[in-house]
């Protein structure tokens, strides 16, 4: 759950139909390629899609669209929320039916603007902040409605 590994830039590429731009507004993740690329093509996008049409951020419209934040789910169990300003992770532990429990809600919590290279994970001392308690139960409840693959 460290910049390095998630941080990767989104490109979309349409030529005539999208101008050339920088976005540094909006968070977005693979799952919002789908709905973004339907909503692009004019064609209707199906309510199971999990992920969030980020169409009118691409096109200039607004600077920034839906939760603007990105989940993500590593291979050693753990799962975080990434925001423009925050990230927020915890810790699970993998059961041998593949399902998962939570061991650590409170594994990592870092202010990217302040310290975005991580080197002052805040989670420890997290539990009177705002913004972690929010992002926390946020990440839970993404948690408990995200089935493991």
């Amino acid at each position: 759950l460290y910049e390095e590994s998630i941080r990767i830039p989104m490109i979309y590429r349409w030529p005539g139909g999208l101008s050339p731009r920088e976005v540094d507004t909006q968070v977005t993740s693979l799952v919002d390629v789908m709905p973004t690329a339907l909503s692009l093509a004019a064609v209707d996008i199906p309510e199971s899609v999990q992920g969030t049409d980020v169409s009118e951020v691409v096109l200039g419209v607004k600077q920034a669209t839906g939760e603007n934040a990105a989940f993500i789910e590593t291979t050693t169990a753990q799962v975080g929320m990434r925001t423009l300003t925050h990230l927020y992770g915890v810790k699970k532990a993998m059961e041998s039916d593949r399902t998962t429990t939570v061991i650590d809600d409170r594994f990592m919590f870092f202010d990217l603007v302040r310290d975005p290279l991580q080197t002052n994970n805040l989670a420890a001392s997290s539990d009177s902040d705002p913004t972690a308690s929010s992002l926390r139960e946020r990440l839970l409840e993404w948690d408990r409605e995200t089935k493991w693959l």
